[in-house]
């Protein structure tokens, strides 16, 4: 029963960290992707609009400014949640470093018990 026990906590925690690096990480990096390319329009915008100074222009720099900041947004959000996940995989792993301590120290009692029975 403990080592039931122990295995499907191992494989819950382990779950948790391959879809932390294969969804989460790949989600963020692909937001701050985002993020400098939306800088960088946003920059070249107000480039443009403090070179040449029209109507237009300042629409368009006004536009790339609120996609800039949305974005932004977007990844603070995101940061936040990991942060959050990440504090529940340290919790999971240390449940489970102490379920691998339980389930050693139960099997080197169970050895100690055979090994004395046989003298």
């Amino acid at each position: 029963m403990l080592r039931r026990s122990y295995h499907k906590r191992g494989r819950r925690a382990i779950h948790y960290i391959r879809t932390f690096i294969n969804v989460d990480y790949i989600l963020l990096n692909n937001q701050r992707q985002e993020l400098i390319k939306r800088r960088e329009e946003m920059d070249f915008a107000k480039h443009e609009y403090a070179n040449n100074p029209t109507e237009e222009k300042k629409e368009s720099c006004d536009k790339a400014v609120a996609k800039f900041d949305e974005q932004s947004k977007q990844v603070f959000e995101t940061l936040d949640t990991i942060q959050f996940k990440q504090e529940k995989h340290h919790l999971e792993l240390i449940k489970v470093l102490d379920e691998m301590r339980k389930y050693h120290n139960g099997a080197a009692e169970e050895c100690f018990r055979v090994c004395k029975g046989k003298w």
